[in-house]
């Protein structure tokens, strides 16, 4: 688990841990970490055999009885102990484990509920931090965008993850309204692969269902259709078996978790004031979060919720980036950081 920055001086790390990925950003180096969130461990010892990368590609690649951890699971925390093995290994990385105790800001999920907040903050503290302060994922969002969180201005993102889809109004500094779903990307990948052995009896790798989602699948009907042959094994046989998919097949499987996302933006919007509706329709939906790169999905959005939809570069690494910015608040807008 050596990585070039084990010898960096980074006392101040701001950490995104996802359901899919983990990126944890210092204020001397910026990103230092983009990596799956995984834990390798084996089975007989509980000793952690791989973290991140090298633990996905070690998964069903060893001899040894290794199995996948994963610590957050649809956005929540689901294992404390794997949480708190990451997070050392995440200090490791950044240089706190060798020259001091880091100060850690961390993000959560706006929907988080109070003992979620607390068991994650925990887990961040046991792991070594000197300090824990939690900032909700819409409002990291909102300060790398640089929205007018300092005025009576509603605005409102929409963030499609890997594990959970979230979408808030926000205004003052605080969220006024917010709704979230627990269903991602990773979702998406679950429901192509479950109609591949369905109507193929085909199953396919992990990996290879979410390239073919990234290549070719759509969240909107297509008007051409597109083809992506996949290897998989057959389940009856397990011989090696091609299958050949389409946009518009893709497009079918996948359609009844974006309208339910869709259905949640717009319900969040009606639910917010008349005054901030009206803003947010003038100024449009930030959309952020990797599962927000599928094709179609921006212009989807905007025909369900009849708001423009604004697109940004790199949007899964927006809130880290806006964790990043909140050890640089000063006064009124540091009351959004919460002290564990």
């Amino acid at each position: 688990m050596a990585s070039p920055y084990d010898g960096a001086v980074a006392q101040e790390l701001a950490i995104d841990l996802g359901t899919t990925r983990c990126r944890m950003a210092s204020r001397e180096h910026g990103l230092v970490v983009d990596q799956p969130t995984v834990v390798a461990i084996d089975g007989r010892t509980r000793a952690v055999v791989a973290i991140g990368t090298n633990a996905q590609q070690m998964i069903g690649s060893t001899t040894k009885p290794t199995r996948a951890a994963a610590p957050i699971v649809e956005g929540a925390l689901a294992d404390y102990d794997v949480a708190v093995r990451m997070f050392r290994y995440l200090y490791r990385v950044g240089g706190g484990g060798r020259f001091g105790r880091p100060k850690v800001i961390l993000s959560v999920p706006g929907t988080a509920t109070a003992i979620e907040r607390r068991a994650l903050g925990k887990a961040a503290v046991e792991a070594g931090a000197t300090s824990v302060r939690l900032v909700t994922q819409p409002l990291a969002a909102a300060l790398e965008l640089e929205l007018p969180l300092d005025q009576p201005v509603g605005s409102m993102v929409c963030d499609f993850g890997g594990g959970k889809s979230e979408m808030a109004v926000l205004s003052l500094g605080g969220i006024v309204g917010i709704r979230g779903l627990r269903i991602g990307g990773r979702n998406l990948d679950d429901a192509i692969a479950a109609h591949i052995r369905s109507i193929y009896g085909v199953v396919v790798p992990h990996h290879l269902v979410n390239e073919v989602k990234e290549q070719v699948a759509s969240a909107t009907v297509p008007t051409t259709d597109r083809s992506y042959a996949l290897l998989g094994r057959s389940a009856a046989t397990g011989e090696p078996e091609e299958v050949v998919l389409g946009t518009a097949e893709l497009q079918a499987c996948i359609d009844e978790l974006i309208r339910q996302i869709t259905d949640a933006t717009v319900q969040c919007l009606s639910e917010a004031p008349p005054e901030m509706s009206q803003d947010i329709i003038f100024q449009g939906i930030h959309l952020i979060g990797g599962g927000s790169q599928l094709r179609g999905f921006p212009e989807r959005l905007s025909q369900s919720t009849d708001v423009p939809v604004h697109e940004h570069d790199d949007p899964a690494s927006i809130v880290v980036s806006g964790l990043l910015r909140c050890f640089a608040l000063k006064g009124r807008m540091a009351e959004i950081l919460q002290k564990v």
